[in-house]
């Protein structure tokens, strides 16, 4: 890095004469240019002497600042207006509509994911890739889970991304996609698991979610019958669980769910196997 430094001191109301210092090599240097300039200007008006316009350079090996050459007048500058650039006058609406046009910048992104709720890893993560981020930004003021959005992008849609050396604008997700796929994930319709097995095809086409499901010979499980009597024989197979449970410990609910996911092949209605497993439960 080299820069330049302009330093000049007055006693008085009237500005001082500066001199520039030229091609400092460091930060550290400049501070210690400016204390060294400072101090040789101040040395001169104390003993009656005139600062001119010059040009110094600064010598770390002696702390001082060595005269190069004393500068010219604006005129030998040779200053002229470019003929070939015309003048442009900016009006204040023109600047406005500008400003409103500009991307949201990193510092702004972060604050407004962390408000979202979303770990500061995930937002740190959005930022760096951002088609991903931008993509992001567009579900922002749409009633979806956003926690929920960040984790697929990141997750199971990055990996799809790069597995397949691919990106995000040449797939067919579109907003209104996601936001229905956000939805239905949210309402317990599909699973997440459904999310992973239909994944590939929901990027690559514009089949409805359904008709992907239907390909596939994938069903998820809203039949509260069919469940109820998963879910009875989980609880009948796993007596030990059942008194965990009801000594209050979380993780027996946890193992207990996981079984019923496992029967089904993770096509129960979360939402519904929930709920009907602590029904079960209760009636013990």
């Amino acid at each position: 890095m080299r820069c330049d430094v302009n330093v000049s001191i007055s006693k008085t109301e009237k500005l001082g004469t500066r001199t520039e210092i030229k091609n400092i090599g460091s930060v550290h240097s400049v501070g210690l240019a400016i204390d060294a300039e400072s101090k040789r200007q101040e040395e001169v008006l104390e003993q009656g002497g005139m600062i001119r316009e010059e040009t110094r350079r600064f010598d770390e090996s002696i702390n001082q600042t060595i005269l190069m050459r004393v500068k010219e007048i604006g005129n030998d500058y040779r200053y002229f207006p470019e003929p070939d650039i015309p003048k442009l006058k900016i009006s204040e609406e023109r600047i406005e509509q500008v400003k409103k046009q500009l991307p949201m910048l990193p510092d702004e992104r972060r604050k407004v994911y962390l408000d979202l709720g979303i770990l500061p890893i995930n937002c740190d993560k959005l930022i760096q890739n951002k088609p991903l981020s931008d993509f992001f930004n567009t579900l922002l003021g749409k009633d979806v889970d956003f926690v929920v959005a960040s984790n697929l992008l990141l997750g199971d849609i990055s990996a799809y991304l790069n597995k397949n050396n691919q990106t995000l604008e040449k797939t067919t997700l579109s907003t209104e996609r996601f936001v229905l796929l956000l939805s239905q994930l949210k309402q317990g319709v599909i699973t997440n698991k459904i999310v992973k097995d239909i994944l590939p095809d929901f990027l690559t086409t514009l089949d409805s979610i359904e008709a992907l499901m239907e390909q596939k010979g994938i069903k998820n499980m809203n039949d509260a019958s069919l469940l109820i009597e998963i879910i009875r024989n989980i609880i009948k197979q796993n007596p030990d669980s059942v008194k965990d449970y009801q000594e209050g410990k979380d993780r027996a609910l946890k193992f207990l769910m996981g079984q019923v996911m496992k029967e089904t092949k993770g096509s129960a209605n979360p939402a519904l196997a929930s709920q009907l497993l602590k029904e079960e439960l209760s009636k013990q």
